[in-house]
C-alpha cells in the first residue's frame, strides 16, 4: 500500500497515494473558510464539503 504523496504540513504525518488527495487535504489545515453557501451563507474549507451540504 504504497503513498508517496506526503503531506508537508509540519506535524502531520499523513500520506497519500494520489497528490490530489494530498492537496486536497492540505486545505484542512488552512484556517480560512474560502467557499460559502449563497444559500444560507455558511462558509467551509474546501469545496466538496460545499456541495456535500
Amino acid at each position: 500500500d504504497e503513498r508517496p504523496h506526503a503531506c508537508s504540513y509540519p506535524g502531520c504525518t499523513k500520506a497519500f497515494k494520489r497528490a490530489h488527495d494530498r492537496d486536497r487535504h492540505f486545505q484542512t489545515h488552512n484556517d480560512e473558510k474560502s467557499e460559502v453557501c449563497f444559500g444560507c451563507t455558511k462558509r467551509f474549507k474546501r469545496r466538496d464539503a460545499l456541495n456535500r451540504h
